[in-house]
């Protein structure tokens, strides 16, 4: 595991129910903030709110509040915190399916 990774030990998720990557970027009124576990699987270890309607600075702020995470899994997001975050070195990933499949999938299971 990279140096990086260890800094960044979680992943930010924007899903309404835990189970499915369902929600725009742009539209979360919170992420919720995933690691691996002991045993292998995964944890949810919290949510954190996200600025209402985020734009211009409100992107520095979502990529400030998720210094912590080496990925966020969004359904959707527009231009500007696509270039915010790479800007930043945070990899907003776009994608769909379940919250697990992604999970293994960024952690490289």
């Amino acid at each position: 595991m990279s140096e990086q990774h260890d800094e960044r030990p979680y992943i930010a998720v924007a899903s309404r129910s835990s189970l499915l990557i369902d929600t725009h970027l742009g539209k979360a009124k919170r992420l919720q903030i995933w690691r691996r576990a002991e045993d292998g699987g995964f944890r949810l270890v919290e949510e954190r709110s996200t600025p209402r309607g985020c734009g211009g600075t409100g992107w520095e702020d979502v990529v400030k509040e998720l210094a912590d995470c080496r990925a966020v899994l969004v359904e959707a997001a527009g231009e500007e915190p696509r270039k915010v975050f790479a800007e930043h070195g945070l990899n907003l990933m776009i994608c769909s399916g379940t919250v697990k499949d992604a999970l293994r999938a960024v952690y490289g299971d």
